[in-house]
């Protein structure tokens, strides 16, 4: 560690999920009040916590990073629940280290809550190291991190409203229908099935999810064929 800081200056310390136990090798980092990521490989949540609340001592800059020691990682040995839950449980950060072939299932975690990756990477895998068969190469990784840096950005702030999704305000204007005259219609005529339709483009007026609600009633005003029904 003393060489890790002192003299290599390093500016965050991982902490592998072979170490995420070793209560004094955690303590030493912890106390650097660097940026500290712990892997979290082989563990269970009651290791995890011992972890975690043994840098929190010292430190508020954690990240924890979801981890399967599987080499490479297989799709039905990804558990990416995982993520959420230590998001809910830790409060920190949250990350997945990747150990499988391919980007896809980093995508997932993204859109799980992950915001840290960790990804073993290669000029090429015909160079024949250990990692290699697990690794990514430069086009994939490129591609990879655009396609997690979507996926972030569309999952938005969980709103669901126009002034959140300000893009689909012109649009609405003409996919939504408003309550229209379908003919001529006058003071003290009934509206029916027959005299009202439901129209693009949406204007102020009756709402067209209650349109069967004007059925029967007396129109207060004269309206031309496809004037918008403003009446309450």
């Amino acid at each position: 560690m003393d060489f890790l800081v002192k003299k290599t200056k390093v500016k965050l310390i991982k902490i592998a999920s072979g170490d995420m136990d070793y209560a004094d090798l955690i303590e030493a980092a912890a106390k650097t009040n660097l940026p500290l990521i712990l892997s979290t490989g082989f563990s269970n949540y009651s290791e995890i916590k011992n972890s975690v609340e043994l840098i929190k001592k010292y430190s508020q800059k954690l990240i924890i990073m979801h981890c399967v020691g599987n080499y490479p990682l297989h799709a039905e040995n990804a558990n990416l629940l995982v993520i959420p839950e230590l998001i809910k449980k830790f409060g920190c950060i949250t990350g997945f280290s990747d150990h499988s072939i391919g980007g896809h299932l980093s995508c997932a975690a993204a859109a799980l809550g992950a915001r840290v990756f960790e990804k073993h990477f290669t000029t090429s895998r015909k160079l024949g190291f250990i990692d290699n068969p697990m690794s990514t190469e430069p086009d994939e990784f490129k591609k990879m991190t655009g396609e997690i840096n979507d996926i972030i950005s569309g999952l938005g702030k969980g709103c669901k409203n126009l002034e959140e999704l300000k893009c689909e305000k012109p649009i609405k204007f003409w996919a939504r229908r408003a309550v229209y005259a379908a003919t001529d219609i006058k003071r003290g005529e009934k509206f029916s099935s027959v005299n009202l339709i439901a129209l693009r483009p949406l204007k102020k007026g009756f709402p067209v999810f209650n349109m069967k609600k004007l059925l029967g009633c007396k129109s207060a005003r004269d309206y031309k064929k496809d004037a918008v029904i403003t009446q309450s």
